[in-house]
């Protein structure tokens, strides 16, 4: 598990960034991001073809 800090852009927007080490290891194009009950942030890969 590994902290990271949650960033403002300078458009007001919240960014989370993925250490490179972990980055390094996504295959997919889009990721679908959801907060669960308990506060936790979860990615799931998607499909090109489920995008378009």
């Amino acid at each position: 598990m590994r902290l990271v800090r949650v960033r403002k852009s300078c458009r007001g927007e919240r960014i989370l960034a993925i250490p490179k080490e972990l980055a390094k290891k996504i295959e997919a194009g889009y990721m679908n991001v959801q907060l669960d009950d308990s506060g936790r942030l979860t990615y799931t890969p998607v499909s090109i073809s489920e995008v378009t």
